[in-house]
Formats: C-alpha cells, sequence, structure tokens
C-alpha cells in the first residue's frame, strides 16, 4: 500500500497540503499522533471520567451477560456490522462490549483478543460462512479499539476525511488483517491508509544519523520480547532501510515478566497467593497507561507505582530478569550479530520502568541515542513515523526503500520454522517483474503409535524462527494413516513465484509421495512487507 500512496512524487505534494495520523497499533496499547504539513506533532488524548492519556489500552472485554442473550445479541451485532457512520459506537451498552475505564470491579467480564492479532492467527478457518462470520466480527471489534482515536481526532478540530493514515502493526500481520484494517478505516472516511512494521517505524529514528548502519530493536508484546536487526545503507539522499531478521525471546515476554513480579509481590507479603496475575496485570496496565485501576489488592491502600516497581526491580526480581537477559537476550543477539550494533532502541509498554530498561540494555551493552531516550518509550514507534514524515517533506530529492528480507518457511512440530524458499533468491523478485519456480522435499515420520492422522503443513512468510510470529500464507492437509507415511514418506512442495507491479505473488503445489499432486494454492503475501519506495522526487 505504501508502494502505491508514496509513487511518483504523490507523498511530496499530500504532505504539503494534507495531514498525517499516526497510529501505533501494538498488542496491547494504541497510541496516535497528527503530524501536520507545517512539522508540527500533536499527540491524540483520551479523555474520560476525568483522566487524560496520550495513550490507552488495547484491551476489550465482553460482558458475558448481554452477549448469552442469543439471538437479540446477534441481530445487535449484526446492525452495528451494517453501519457505514465512523462514530458507529457512540450507543454504548449494545452489545455488552467494554473498554478498560468502562468496568467495575464488581463485573464478570472476559477479554477480547486483539482482532489484528486474531486475524492474522495460523489456521483461520476456510469455511465461507464461518470465515465471513470471523471476519465481521473482527472487523467489528477493530472499529471498537479504534473509535476513540476518531473521537479524539475530532476533538482536534479534525475530521478523519482531510487525514491520511500511517499504521505501525506487526511484523507477522496477514494479508486478511491488512484488508481488513484497510477497510475500517476508510469506512471511518479517512483518505488514504498505509502501513509499516514496529520495527522499520523506531529504525526511523536514526535518519538524521548519518553514521548509524546496525541497529537492534527490542520490542514486547504478550508472549515475547522480540530481537530484531535492522540496517540502514545511506547514499546521499538514498537511504534503505533493511529488516534484516529477528528473534523472539518468551522468557522476556510481557506474561513472563509479569509472573515475575507476582512472585516477587507474594515473596514480600504484598499477594496473598501466589497465581494473582491478573490483578498485577490489570494494575500494571494501568501504571502504563491503560486507565486500568493501579490498585494492588488485597491491600486497598496499595498501588502499582513507578517507585514501587523501581524497588523490586533493585532486589532479586531485578537480579532474576538480569539472568533471563543475561543468557536469552544475549543468545538471540549473537544469533543475529548485533554485538557490534551502533545503537538499540527499545519501544512498549514495560520499557516505560526505567529500571527494566536499563536491565535490558546493560544485558547487550548498548544505549539509545539521547534524541530517542527523551520521548517515551510507549510512544518511540509512532514518533519514528513522524520523523520518517518530516525527513522525507523536507527535501524533493529525498527517498527511503523499506526493504523485509522475509523467506518463505515452514512450521516444524519442534515449535519452530525452516526456510524453503531463502530471502536472497525472493528479494530479485521484488526489484522486477521475474518469476521462479522452487522444488523442495521435506522427509515424514509417522508418530509412534499412530493410526491415523491429519498431517497439517503450514507455509509461513517472515524471518522468525518461531512459527507463529511469522505470516501465514496458506494451510496445506492431508488425512494419512501411518502407512501412508511409510510407504510414501516424503512430501513434495513446488513454489511458483512471481514479482509484479502490485507485489509478490505466487502458489504452491504439494504433492504426497507418488500420489497425483493437489490442484496449487495461492499464497496470499501481504501487501506492508513488499518493497516500499517513499520518494519525494
Amino acid at each position: 500500500m505504501l508502494n502505491e500512496v508514496f509513487r511518483s512524487g504523490e507523498f511530496q505534494k499530500d504532505f504539503c497540503v494534507h495531514p498525517y495520523l499516526i497510529i501505533d497499533l501494538s498488542s496491547r496499547n494504541v497510541v496516535a499522533l497528527i503530524v501536520t504539513p507545517e512539522g508540527r506533532t500533536m499527540p491524540c488524548v483520551l479523555k474520560r471520567h476525568g483522566m487524560t492519556s496520550r495513550y490507552f489500552s488495547a484491551d476489550i472485554f465482553l460482558d458475558p451477560k448481554k452477549s448469552q442473550k442469543g439471538d437479540e445479541w446477534l441481530d445487535e451485532l449484526n446492525a452495528v456490522i451494517s453501519e457505514n457512520e465512523s462514530d458507529m459506537f457512540l450507543r454504548d451498552g449494545r452489545l455488552g462490549w467494554l473498554r478498560p475505564y468502562e468496568m467495575s470491579a464488581a463485573e464478570m467480564i472476559m477479554p477480547v483478543r486483539h482482532p489484528l492479532y486474531a486475524l492474522s492467527s495460523h489456521g483461520i478457518t476456510e469455511e465461507r460462512e464461518e470465515r465471513s462470520a470471523f471476519t465481521d466480527m473482527s472487523s467489528a471489534f477493530l472499529a471498537f479499539l479504534l473509535y476513540p482515536v476518531v473521537t479524539s481526532v475530532r476533538e482536534m478540530n479534525f475530521h478523519p476525511h482531510e487525514l491520511n493514515v500511517v499504521v505501525a502493526g506487526p511484523a507477522y500481520l496477514s494479508r486478511l488483517a491488512e484488508g481488513i484494517l484497510y477497510k475500517v478505516l476508510k469506512r471511518m472516511a479517512f483518505r488514504r491508509v498505509v502501513i509499516l512494521n514496529h520495527a522499520a517505524a523506531l529504525a526511523m529514528h536514526f535518519l538524521r544519523l548519518p553514521s548509524v548502519q546496525k541497529i537492534g530493536v527490542l520490542n514486547m508484546d504478550e508472549n515475547c520480547l522480540h530481537v530484531t536487526r535492522m540496517e540502514v545503507v545511506r547514499d546521499d539522499e538514498d537511504v534503505n532501510v533493511a529488516h534484516v531478521s529477528t528473534r523472539s525471546v518468551k522468557e522476556l515476554g510481557w506474561g513472563a515478566v509479569r509472573n515475575e513480579i507476582a512472585e516477587a509481590f507474594y515473596r514480600d507479603g504484598l499477594l496473598l497467593n501466589r497465581d494473582e496475575q491478573v490483578q498485577v496485570d490489570m494494575a500494571l496496565s494501568g501504571l502504563f497507561g491503560g486507565m486500568f485501576s493501579t490498585n494492588i489488592p488485597p491491600d486497598p491502600g496499595l498501588r502499582m507505582t513507578y517507585r514501587l516497581l523501581a524497588e523490586k526491580l533493585g532486589g532479586e526480581l531485578g537480579e532474576s530478569l538480569s539472568y533471563e537477559a543475561s543468557v536469552n537476550l544475549m543468545r538471540a543477539t549473537d544469533e543475529l550479530g548485533l554485538n557490534d550494533a551502533d545503537f538499540f532502541v527499545t519501544s512498549g509498554s514495560f520499557f516505560m520502568s526505567g529500571g527494566f530498561e536499563n536491565l535490558m540494555l546493560n544485558a547487550v551493552g548498548k544505549y539509545q541515542p539521547a534524541r530517542v531516550q527523551r520521548i517515551l518509550a510507549m510512544e518511540r514507534t509512532a514518533y519514528g513515523i513522524a520523523e520518517m514524515l518530516k525527513w522525507i517533506g523536507e527535501r524533493q530529492s529525498r527517498r527511503i526503500t523499506v526493504q523485509h528480507n522475509y523467506s518463505v518457511r515452514i512450521a516444524s512440530e519442534q515449535d519452530s520454522s525452516i526456510e524453503l524458499v531463502p530471502t536472497e533468491v525472493i528479494l530479485p523478485l521484488k526489484t522486477g517483474k521475474k518469476s521462479l519456480s522452487v522444488k523442495q522435499i521435506l522427509g515424514l515420520d509417522a508418530e509412534p503409535g499412530m493410526e491415523r492422522d491429519l498431517l497439517v503443513v503450514d507455509i509461513l512468510w517472515g524471518n522468525n524462527l518461531i512459527p507463529r510470529y511469522n505470516t501465514s500464507l496458506c494451510t496445506l492437509s492431508y488425512d494419512v494413516t501411518a502407512d501412508d507415511i511409510r510407504d510414501d514418506n516424503m512430501l513434495e512442495l513446488t513454489f511458483d513465484l512471481k514479482g509484479t507491479s502490485g507485489g509478490l505473488r505466487g502458489e504452491v503445489t504439494a504433492a504426497l509421495g507418488g500420489r497425483k499432486p493437489k490442484p496449487p494454492r495461492k499464497l496470499h503475501f501481504p501487501k506492508s512487507s513488499d518493497m516500499t519506495v517513499l520518494s519525494g522526487l
């Protein structure tokens, strides 16, 4: 999508006339900024119940009492989905969907998975009616999530139809998720919608530092701390920003760190039970701007504060996290070749805590430049995009190429992914209208005691060793027996790939052993992972 928006000098002309809305959609928070043609940066502020925040929680909760009303609830949902106006959620309470600041402590609620991440999950049903219902529901949840941004924009005296939008999302955003996000924002009347991934957005902070070439990015989600290697190569006013590779550290994700904090609080007598992670989670979310209460039950006078967190990080908790960082974070850094990186940059909720941020940066032996350190960790991704917009808008000769070194991969049984079509084979396809065919043969083994099973093959797109952090291109399935695998113990995959002006296209043909190949399956490459050229020419 960026390819289309910034082609042939449209960016330069567009930026001189129309402001840009930047939205950072992380797994836990939403941050939004407006950048005007004059170069002013204006944070979008959420005002609710006497509180204001420049970022708000991405959490959505469901009141089960309303969702259990059956047909009546479904009628309300269908009415919301069919509405076209951008203020479709002004009538609160119709569906029982709640934001953190709308809940009372006594309510029995259920969390809803972030719609973008749900849409990027592997194994989404291919059955037409079920898929349609799932995408409609996800679209409505996404609109509900973004509605506070629209409200803030209007309170700042802007209207969506005069704003272009740049969205920062996860690197593994699927083609389906991209399409739904695009439709929701266009339905809200925004002019144009473009997408960058978080790591590429953070690398834009270094456009004005000509000596910087290799950057390490630390970004946390619910399950992992993601370590990404970014490279910046300059040729006068022509800059190439490459997303080289990513490793994900499970031991330092939000959930793992939260559990360590809960254990430390229990050890110090601040929690009655070891397994009160939910209360700690909500208190941390409140501390980091989610508009939850920061109270930590059972003591009504105890609140989660930066001072309390820093105190715990200075003790056993800090020693435990330092050990995890020295072992697992350093292993990821070594594998990525980031020991000689010029700088590291951090982004996300937990890095709002200076103590936690220092623990991670000390483990890798690096620091952030002062110009980045001064920006709140929650806002660094959005401000990276703002810096990109300002930098490229200053001179007509400036050009940025964003390159994603992704490969076609397959999920293995050891929660790992294996490269099938390497990056160096795919990159030439992105620079011209070329095509190629690649054949791979994989060995199969029957599980002990297996009689009949469903053989599922996930074809992935990305550069992460953990399968779920790559985009799913398609899923193949075979109903097989142990004898089938013993007799035909190989799977032959043939990839036919082509570079076009509209991005990568391709299909895969699969054959089990000597059987007749199945009909070719289309590979759904996300457009945001195409080679992107931003130019003021």
